[in-house]
């Protein structure tokens, strides 16, 4: 990856990569001083799928990351099912208390938007916004 931003030029401030929850734990020793040198450099991480499994706490404290990224399954009945309410509202909430941005993926509806600006998450993505596109299709959407 260094190489790569060196032999490129590409601002490393400009690249945000994503890593799941397992990845991060399966090698947590060997990739903390990998992401930490990237990082350093100015590359900024997210967490992917977060709360799909492993969910420990502990890496987050470990891991130089800065954004968390809330899997979609919980924006499922997200307003009509307390249990999938409750866990987006703390997830967002320990992230704003580690000054970790929230992602929101999935997000369909305009009530879920809703709710999700209620607790302050940060970013949202998902169908309601916009289907994957092409890239022209992308620089048409930015251009109108």
């Amino acid at each position: 990856m260094e190489s790569v931003l060196n032999n490129t030029s590409f601002a490393p401030e400009l690249l945000k990569l994503e890593i799941t929850e397992g990845v991060a734990l399966q090698n947590l020793y060997k990739i903390v001083p990998k992401l930490t040198k990237l990082t350093d450099m100015g590359v900024r991480f997210a967490i992917d799928d977060f709360g799909m499994g492993y969910s420990s706490l502990n890496y987050l404290k470990r891991l130089p990351i800065q954004t968390i990224k809330i899997d979609r399954s919980f924006m499922n009945d997200l307003t009509r099912m307390e249990e999938n309410t409750s866990i987006v509202t703390a997830v967002i909430a320990m992230a704003k208390s580690l000054n970790l941005d929230t992602i929101a993926e999935g997000v369909e509806t305009e009530e879920q938007t809703n709710f999700l600006n209620n607790c302050r998450c940060d970013k949202m993505q998902g169908f309601l916004f916009s289907h994957p596109l092409p890239a022209k299709e992308v620089e048409k959407l930015f251009l109108q």
